[in-house]
Order: C-alpha cells, then sequence, then structure tokens
C-alpha cells in the first residue's frame, strides 16, 4: 500500500459540469481558480448527482480546510457509468491530482478503470465499493448490516409481516445489492420467517426520479393490497410518498426509507413515513479527504482490517430522534461553511 503520486502528464482534460472546486484555507497564496497554489489536489467523486451528497460536499470542504489541501468535488451528473469513467479519465489527463475518492457504480465493468487510475495515484472508495479492485479500502456504511437495521425496523412497524415492494436506483451497484440482501435476510429471520411476502422483483429506476415515481405508481395499481413500501436509495421513499398522495393513499401504505431525504425526514415528522436508515455522508467526504492526505503527505497509511474496509456507523431514524438528527445535519454544513 505505498503511496503513488499522480504522473505529471501535459494534455488538459475537460472539467466536468458538476465539479466544484473546494480551497483549503492558509497555504502558500491562491492559485488560478481559486486554488491554495502548492497544495495537494485530491478528488471526490459521486456515483450519480442527488442532494445526499451535498452533506459528503460539506465534509470535503471542512476536510480542505483543516488539512491545508484542495479538494474537486465531481458529481457525476450523468447518473451512469460512462459518465463516470469520463469524469476519471479528465482527471487523470490533467496530471496535477494526487489521489480519488470514488463511488463505484459497476464493480463489474469498472475494476479496470480503478485499478489504471491506482497505478498513478491512491484510489479509495466511498460509499459503493469495487472490492477486487486495487483500491486501497473502502470508506462507508456496512451496506449488508445497513439492510438488516432497516428490515428489524420493518419488522418492528409491521410485526404481522405483508406485502411490500423494493425500490432502488440500480441493482448492479454494490450497496444496492447489498442492502437488499440485508433487508431481505432480516425479513426471513424469526420471527417474521415467512410472513412477509415481496411483490415481483426489486423495482429499479436507473437514478430516473420520474421513473421512480411511475414505478410507485404502477405497483399501486397492480398491486392496490400492497402493504409497504421500501426505498432503497434517497430518492425512493419520497417519489413513493408523492405517489401515494396523488393516489388519496398516503398513510395507508407504510413506507421505509434510507439516507437523509429532507422529504423523507419531514415525513417521518409527520407520520407518513416510518422512519430511515442513515449513513454519515459528511464523513465519507471528511475521512476521504483525510486518509488521502495522510498517505500523500504524511507518508501514512491507515490501519486497515483484514478486509480492508473502515466502517462508518449507520443510525435508524425515526420520529423519537428525527428533529435531534436534523439539528445534527445542520450543523455539519454551518461548520463546513464557519
Amino acid at each position: 500500500m505505498a503511496p503513488m503520486k499522480a504522473a505529471k502528464g501535459l494534455i488538459l482534460g475537460i472539467v466536468s459540469a458538476g465539479c466544484v472546486a473546494l480551497t483549503g484555507c492558509g497555504g502558500k497564496g491562491k492559485g488560478e481558480g481559486g486554488y491554495t497554489e502548492g497544495a495537494p489536489k485530491f478528488a471526490f467523486v459521486t456515483n450519480v448527482a442527488d442532494p445526499f451528497w451535498s452533506h459528503a460536499k460539506a465534509g470535503c470542504k471542512a476536510a480542505s480546510k483543516d488539512f491545508q489541501v484542495n479538494v474537486d468535488f465531481e458529481m457525476n451528473s450523468a447518473g451512469d457509468v460512462a459518465g463516470q469513467n469520463k469524469i476519471i479519465e479528465n482527471i487523470l489527463s490533467k496530471g496535477d491530482y494526487e489521489g480519488i475518492a470514488i463511488s463505484c457504480l459497476n464493480p463489474a465493468n469498472q475494476t479496470d478503470m480503478i485499478n489504471g487510475a491506482a497505478e498513478r495515484m491512491p484510489v479509495i472508495c466511498h460509499d459503493s465499493d469495487a472490492p477486487n479492485s486495487n483500491r486501497l479500502f473502502y470508506l462507508g456504511t456496512n451496506n449488508v448490516e445497513a439492510g438488516r437495521m432497516l428490515g428489524k425496523l420493518v419488522k418492528e412497524r409491521m410485526p404481522e409481516g405483508g406485502k411490500i415492494m423494493i425500490f432502488v436506483g440500480k441493482i448492479d451497484q454494490l450497496n444496492a445489492v447489498q442492502r437488499r440482501d440485508g433487508l431481505l435476510e432480516e425479513l426471513n429471520s424469526p420471527p417474521t420467517q415467512g410472513k412477509f411476502i415481496v411483490l415481483d422483483d426489486i423495482q429499479t429506476d436507473n437514478a430516473d426520479r420520474s421513473l421512480a415515481k411511475k414505478n410507485a405508481e404502477n405497483t399501486l395499481v397492480k398491486y392496490p393490497e400492497i402493504n409497504a413500501m421500501i426505498g432503497l436509495w434517497a430518492y425512493n421513499a419520497p417519489q413513493c410518498l408523492e405517489a401515494l398522495r396523488d393516489a388519496d393513499k398516503l398513510g395507508k401504505v407504510k413506507v421505509f426509507s434510507f439516507d437523509e431525504d429532507p422529504v423523507a425526514l419531514k415525513a417521518i415528522k409527520d407520520g407518513h413515513c416510518e422512519g430511515t436508515v442513515v449513513q454519515n455522508p459528511f464523513q465519507f467526504g471528511y475521512l476521504s479527504i483525510k486518509y488521502l492526505k495522510e498517505i500523500v503527505v504524511d507518508k501514512k497509511n491507515p490501519e486497515l482490517p483484514a478486509n480492508k474496509e473502515i466502517s462508518i456507523p449507520a443510525r435508524t431514524i425515526t420520529k423519537e430522534n428525527v428533529e435531534e438528527f436534523e439539528k445534527e445535519l445542520k450543523a455539519n454544513l454551518a461548520a463546513a461553511e464557519g
């Protein structure tokens, strides 16, 4: 795991539309584009574009200040593998980056891309892993355990079981697979073993919110007897809530969420969503940059378990603790700005 430095090529890449430069405070003065001249530059790359990532961006910004580094926050607005690969290609072609943190969309198809980047500089995965690649480590949620946590909440609120539908953006992304697996493992364990019926296969929408709502609407028409709708990505439950509102079924079908979408949090307070399992995207951003800086600048590799994963615990948010949680989110955003 010896740190590698980026090759200093002469080809200039095109910075993607989702790129936001986050400048470290102090240093040797400002360079062009608002950068701190002479400070190491890292890239933090998302899987898709979503408000969820605003908290990771705040974490990157806080880390850029605390560790005196430059960070390009790259939102994959295309929402697909081709768009994410193009971002990485642009980063490599510029030649002045010294590390990348990426949420991998499709590990089966992107391992070669990650391996190529890892030959040039340290690469870590956050949020969604590519475990068979040469990334240094994964930093984020244990998504199987998070899926189990959501399953426990479903069992608590539906002790008699029922008919459920599961919604997610892409099922070929590892975090989606792991959340689904953990959820189903928990639902199929005692005392509810055999009591939950999963309708059809998991509903996917390719990170298209209009399609996510359409999936929910079609489900309500096809299965009017449905008892619960479960969203595995941040925007899924909010789209289910919209479909239920339009069908005048809000409160008649239980909704369970993942992550901290503001619509879902308000629905929890209003009693229309049972709860959500949240990660800590602020720490995804902050710790990714912290570790990259330590590897590149301090020549210090983190101590890792055998599976090369740094787990950031998830939490279950319900009506009892949602207001306290919202205060924490606002405090993190304010700290990044401060």
